[in-house]
């Protein structure tokens, strides 16, 4: 991985991503560090009380279960391997979760309104070994999706069906995939080594993370939100802070007109900024639609089409509901009228049965009505 902060091992983890090569790049240091992400693996055995097998194939007493660790190493800038775990749900204790403890008991007790005053928050609650608040803006976040369609083929790694996966910088194209968690060298882990570059790809022609593009995310705050909290920074006690907010929610980012139009095209690099319109560059095609023997001048009047009669979908027992509450309506023309309504019926002629009986329904007439 011959690039600070390497694009290519990006691309294979999503979570970390521009977070992760901000705090990469924020301080280099001289010699290789690993950087714990998850340090606890709880069992359920140790819940109940009874021993377990840990990843090496040991019957171990009911003791804390080893630490299983989830890690990326990284030396003057450059990632040297990344390794991540898929723990189970409700049995798997991170070492930020503490932190978060730590930081939220500290919250409750101060009063922040801005992002400067949470920074200084979490940059005081811990006495030893205090947190390094990095602070990250627009230009920070990078676009990896693009560069992850152009080198990556993903179909034979299923992601979904491993726990744990190793990338090294000795072989970035290739990723050691396992079912099952545990560290390498285990006697118990069976690795499976997946080539998830494409054929054409060369890694030498990745770009430098500076060269790839922002992403800027539009704001999700709905109109009636922003109204409500226009409202309520008359209750904020400094004004620089009201300033912010009120730069912050008065902000509306509109969209190009040529945004509707990039959805319904494939080949989106053939569109200028400069369309305004979708109908600008819109390629018509001719259909004859008529058919052969067809003239449109024996077409008849539109009085002289048949009528839909549409039958009564009201069912019996409604019926005799609507009946017996006539009597509650107070002019008799109204009366007459619901009670021709709704004694009406609609007999379906005999032939309807045999048709169904019969293929050639053609052969039938009209005037058969047993």
């Amino acid at each position: 991985m011959g690039r600070d902060v390497s694009a290519t091992a990006m691309m294979y983890v999503p979570k970390l991503r521009s977070c992760t090569s901000r705090g990469c790049t924020y301080q280099k240091m001289e010699k290789p560090v690993k950087k714990k992400v998850i340090v606890r693996k709880r069992c359920e055995a140790r819940e109940k009380g009874q021993p377990y097998i840990n990843s090496r194939g040991k019957e171990m007493p009911a003791k804390q279960p080893p630490a299983e660790q989830a890690s990326c190493s990284f030396h003057k800038g450059f990632y040297r391997s990344i390794d991540v775990k898929y723990l189970e749900n409700g049995h798997s204790y991170m070492n930020c979760d503490r932190n978060f403890g730590v930081i939220e008991k500290k919250r409750k007790a101060a009063k922040a309104i801005t992002p400067k005053d949470l920074e200084a928050l979490v940059a005081s609650a811990k006495l030893t070994t205090p947190f390094t608040v990095v602070s990250m803006n627009t230009d920070d976040f990078i676009g990896f999706k693009g560069l992850a369609k152009d080198y990556l083929n993903t179909k034979d790694l299923a992601i979904s069906k491993i726990s744990h996966f190793h990338i090294s910088h000795k072989n970035p194209s290739t990723v050691k995939v396992a079912s099952v968690l545990g560290l390498e060298g285990d006697v118990m882990v069976t690795w499976k080594k997946v080539d998830v570059l494409k054929k054409n790809a060369n890694l030498d022609n990745v770009p430098d993370i500076h060269d790839l593009p922002k992403i800027h995310f539009k704001s999700k705050i709905s109109r009636e939100k922003k109204n409500d909290l226009l409202g309520m920074i008359d209750y904020i006690e400094k004004e620089e802070d009201k300033d912010l907010y009120r730069a912050l929610l008065e902000n509306k980012t509109k969209r190009p007109a040529t945004w509707r139009c990039r959805k319904k095209m494939r080949n989106r690099t053939a569109w200028r900024k400069e369309v305004q319109y979708c109908d600008v560059m819109v390629t018509w095609k001719k259909v004859d639609v008529l058919k052969k023997n067809a003239n449109l001048d024996n077409v008849p009047d539109i009085h002289d089409l048949p009528k839909i009669h549409f039958k009564s979908k009201i069912s019996r027992e409604k019926k005799n509901d609507l009946l017996g509450m006539i009597d509650y309506i107070e002019k008799e023309e109204d009366k007459d009228l619901y009670r021709a309504l709704l004694e009406n019926k609609t007999k379906r002629p005999a032939t309807w049965r045999c048709r169904k009986k019969m293929r050639n329904r053609t052969a039938w007439r009209k005037e058969v009505q047993y």
